[in-house]
């Protein structure tokens, strides 16, 4: 619905939704109750029109062809707007003339310079008009925000536009009805008034016949009198009561119309009210983007008003600034034929003399001289020949150069040698030397220009190759890191960490194993929303306060300000546009200094399937699939993830997070949009992640993502990113495959919201435990995470909890919770979260047999089939990765010991008498001594330690 709605607003629509406006601002008039609300929409229409029209959507690639626009004009112009006098990089613009984008572009330029103009001549939303001081700098923030400006202006207009469509027609109906009750009110009014002055009327005639009577028989007998009066007074009394009889049913009924009348203009009102909400909520954002659109647009037009007429000028003199172009890069080649052409004269001149030379000789001799005559014939020919040539490359250079200074000089702009950034601009410049110098000066000028030239070459062909070599370097070290990755896990890892996991009740120590070996998780996951509104010594103590709880990988969660382009270079300060939210860069740069203080790692958030509503530019050539409406307004156009859309997309992202020292990119997805709609789209989210992980580690930046209910899950997926992030909303058929996928083994995050209260009304992940009470929630699942080896995202913003998918809306930790995540219980037992067939298999799991462990020659103890198998295809230690001096296996028959002995303690209901067993052992020692885990202690530290002892005989 609200895709149709966008489609059909234009100005015909827009003028059918001010002239309800105007006949909502003319009922004023009559009430005075009412506020200016329709009257300021009627004050925002020129702005309104503007956006309604269609020639206020840009060109096809106009960004880029703003862009040569600024690097070819723009930068070279010093601050000076009309004073630019060189052009920078004119084979870039040439490019823009010559492509069909030129004319389009100057059109549009024109159109909004003209548009922008006339609404300076309305009432603006600031009262403010369009300046005309150009700052080169601002004029460039301007254009790299102008998409997303115009975009959030559109948006808002078309919400505007629909909220008086939508709430004109209410507001005049509710008016309507309010006028008819007020009218019904006032006729009930008039006719109780009427019928109460004809009771009286009644009354007064019926107590006038009485004094009559009494009057007429005043001189009667007192009996008879009295008779008189009694007989009167009854028909008073009769007419009173008939009177009374009836009002009283009158009056009932009028009474029940009169409040429900009221009631009805009650109503009205409230409802007038409403609606003068919504529209001046719409009006409100407007008002806003409408007074941001207008700072833009104040630079862009004002460097428009410059740009134009020398895009026109450059338009028409696109021929002579083509043959200045070829005439520049004809220089050069022509330059190096005329040294050439010297070259070979000097050389045949040389040759002709050494002739001459021989021949006189062999004539002294009185030898025969026809030979060397014809051979000095030849070299006189060869000399012509040569000197024939120079001269006329001698000739065509100068004609070239003249050619050079006639189209340069027909140009407006003068051509900025420095600014061609090719190879060619050494000899050009070595063209304006002193013509009364000699060949051979020039000649030797020539070289040393070439020299010169070779060598500046060599330093940047070094500088190069270093800054090649270095990322040679970290992409062969992220290969090893991989391919040890994906040999020893399934390889060995299985073994330690499916049956140690839990085993001896010790918290962490498959997760402590797997961290020890592949460096997944540097610690537990957290986030942070707050990134304005505090100093930067409070968004450290924040960092700290998590720090304590073991957080060591932080997502910054909606810190930017768009999504389809990060904030400018350099840029202070942004508002996100999904939530309003002010976004420091300072206190960014706070947050991340703390957190590698902290020897954590940071990732930028960035939804990898969405733009800004109605970015046609960067949504060209790949498919929307949809749009997500928050609060009546489009928040963003969903997009299918594939790696031509990760190409056009990434990139950007990952120079802005490289410029604030990220440690590397969060990718959030929308999951299989709504019901398969990405899939049927030929989403390919792991061929995207392959992609952005080339462009980012070429920035040397690493990535994770976003596995929304599983979707794009793979082992391709898998290779390429830090660690397995999963959001699921279905338990427990998907919680159960992040169990059995991507968390097994640990190292994942898994994100499965606590909720707000015990109801959990509306909360699709919480659906099966209704009336659970969100902390219980919270603990069970960070409990099933630890124990796992995996991380739960719960903790946020310092000490705060969160509670839904809306991060920022979060509750502050109590005590007593700090310490019950700080210290988790050891049963592990998460089997909510499990199918039931892997319920049941857990459960058979749950007390082992004891293995058969052995030591390797690297000294550590290893699972036989484990590290047998590991050693069927290696002879490396799967601990050190260095060559074991051999491959024979020693059972490790005092850690068996060991385990049997501990086994048998926590199976014997017999507590003493377990003690005694497993302690007294003959030849076993004393193991009640051995020290347990401390809280945050990790459970393979100590099963090490043990290992080790048992090695050296202390066991």
């Amino acid at each position: 619905m609200a895709t149709e709605q966008r489609r059909q607003f234009g100005p015909e629509s827009l003028e059918e939704a001010l002239d309800l406006a105007r006949q909502c601002a003319r009922l004023k008039e009559e009430w005075t109750e009412l506020d200016n609300t329709w009257e300021e929409a009627l004050r925002l229409r020129h702005l309104l029109y503007l956006a309604a029209k269609p020639d206020f959507v840009p060109p096809a690639r106009f960004q880029q062809a703003m862009e040569t626009c600024v690097e070819c004009l723009l930068a070279g112009s010093g601050g000076s707007g009309a004073g630019n006098a060189s052009l920078l990089s004119p084979e870039r613009l040439l490019q823009l003339l010559d492509s069909p984008d030129a004319l389009p572009l100057l059109q549009y330029l024109s159109w909004l310079e003209e548009a922008l103009k006339e609404i300076t001549s309305g009432d603006g939303p600031s009262g403010s008009s369009f300046r005309t001081v150009l700052v080169p700098q601002r004029a460039k923030g301007a254009l790299k925000s102008w998409p997303a400006e115009r975009s959030l202006l559109q948006q808002s207009a078309c919400a505007l536009w629909e909220a008086l469509l939508l709430q004109g027609p209410k507001h005049l109906r509710h008016a309507k009805e309010w006028q008819e009750a007020l009218q019904e009110r006032q006729a009930i009014q008039r006719h109780q008034t009427e019928e109460c002055q004809r009771v009286a009327r009644e009354l007064h005639e019926t107590a006038g016949f009485f004094v009559a009577q009494v009057e007429e028989h005043s001189g009667a007998e007192w009996p008879e009198l009295a008779r008189v009066t009694q007989e009167s007074l009854w028909r008073v009394q009769q007419v009173a009561g008939d009177l009374l009889q009836n009002q009283k049913e009158c009056w009932s009924q009028a009474m029940e119309d009169y409040e429900a009348f009221a009631s009805r203009v009650s109503s009205c009102r409230a409802s007038l009210q409403e609606v003068r909400r919504q529209v001046r909520r719409h009006e409100q954002a407007f008002s806003q983007a409408a007074q941001r659109f207008t700072e833009v647009a104040n630079q862009l037009v004002a460097w428009t008003s410059v740009l134009v007429p020398k895009l026109r000028v450059l338009e028409a003199k696109r021929a002579e600034l083509r043959e200045a172009l070829e005439l520049r890069k004809r220089l050069p080649l022509l330059e190096r034929e005329h040294m050439h052409a010297e070259d070979e004269l000097d050389t045949a001149q040389t040759e002709l003399r050494k002739q001459k030379r021989r021949q006189a000789s062999s004539q002294r001799r009185g030898e025969a001289a026809t030979a060397g005559y014809i051979l000095e014939h030849q070299c006189e020919l060869r000399v012509a020949h040569a000197q024939k040539r120079a001269e006329a490359l001698q000739e065509e250079l100068r004609d070239a150069e003249r050619r050079l200074q006639g189209a340069e000089a027909s140009l407006p702009l003068q051509l900025n040698h420095q600014a061609s950034g090719t190879a060619s601009s050494a000899p050009v410049d070595s063209l304006t030397v002193d013509p009364h110098l000699t060949n051979e000066e020039r000649l030797a000028l020539k070289l040393a220009t070439l020299q010169q030239f070779h060598e500046e070459m060599v330093a940047v062909a070094t500088e190069s190759q270093a800054e090649h070599e270095k990322m040679l370097r970290k992409v062969e070290q992220r290969k090893v890191q991989a391919a040890i990755k994906q040999a020893v896990e399934p390889d060995f890892m299985p073994g330690v960490r499916g049956d140690w996991g839990g085993y001896d009740g010790h918290r962490g120590i498959r997760f402590t194993v797997l961290r020890w070996l592949f460096d997944l998780l540097a610690g537990l996951y957290g986030f942070l929303t707050a990134f304005d509104g505090i100093t930067e010594e409070e968004a450290a103590r924040r960092v700290e306060q998590m720090a304590r709880l073991n957080i060591r990988e932080w997502q910054f969660y909606d810190a930017v300000e768009g999504y389809s382009r990060p904030p400018a270079k350099g840029q202070a300060q942004w508002t996100n546009g999904a939530f309003y939210g002010r976004v420091s860069r300072k206190v960014l740069e706070a947050y991340i200094a703390a957190i590698r203080a902290a020897g954590g790692r940071s990732w930028l958030y960035v939804q990898a399937m969405a733009t800004d509503p109605g970015d046609a530019e960067l949504q060209s050539g790949h498919q929307m699939i949809g749009r997500h409406i928050v609060d009546g307004r489009p928040l963003l156009d969903v997009v299918a993830p594939t790696k031509t859309w990760a190409q056009r997309f990434a990139e950007q992202w990952g120079h802005f997070a490289a410029e604030l020292n990220f440690t590397g990119i969060h990718w959030d997805s929308l999951g299989d949009w709504d019901g398969g709609k990405a899939t049927a789209a030929g989403a390919d989210f792991p061929g995207f992640l392959q992609e952005t992980q080339k462009l980012l580690q070429a920035l040397g930046l690493q990535q994770t993502a976003n596995f929304v209910d599983g979707f794009g899950w793979s082992l391709e997926a898998k290779a390429v990113v830090e660690f397995p992030y999963w959001e699921t909303w279905t338990i427990p058929a998907v919680s159960a495959r992040f169990f059995a996928e991507a968390a097994q083994g640990g190292g994942a995050v898994w994100a499965c919201y606590p909720g707000k209260d015990a109801a959990h009304d509306g909360e699709a992940q919480n659906r099966h435990f209704q009336g659970v009470e969100p902390a219980q929630l919270m603990s069970e699942r960070w409990q099933a995470a630890q124990c796992t080896g995996n991380a739960y995202l719960l903790i946020g913003d310092g000490e705060r909890r969160i509670q839904t998918e809306y991060f920022p809306d979060t509750v502050a930790l109590t005590g007593e919770e700090i310490l019950q995540l700080q210290n988790p219980k050891e049963d592990c037992n998460y089997s909510a979260y499990q199918s039931a067939s892997q319920s049941v298999n857990a459960a058979k799991r749950a007390r082992p047999s004891v293995m058969l462990l052995v030591l390797a020659a690297d000294g550590f103890t290893y699972e036989r089939q484990a590290i047998e198998k590991w050693l069927s295809m290696h002879n490396t230690s799967p601990m050190t990765g260095a060559v074991l001096a051999h491959r024979y296996l020693t059972e490790n028959f005092a850690l068996r010991h060991l385990i049997e002995a501990y086994e048998s303690q926590l199976s014997d209901p017999r507590t003493g008498q377990a003690e005694d067993a497993a302690t007294t052992a003959p030849g076993r020692g004393r193991i009640k001594d051995l020290p347990r885990p401390e809280p945050g202690e990790s459970g393979a530290t100590s099963v090490t330690c043990q290992m080790r002892r048992a090695k050296l005989g202390e066991v």
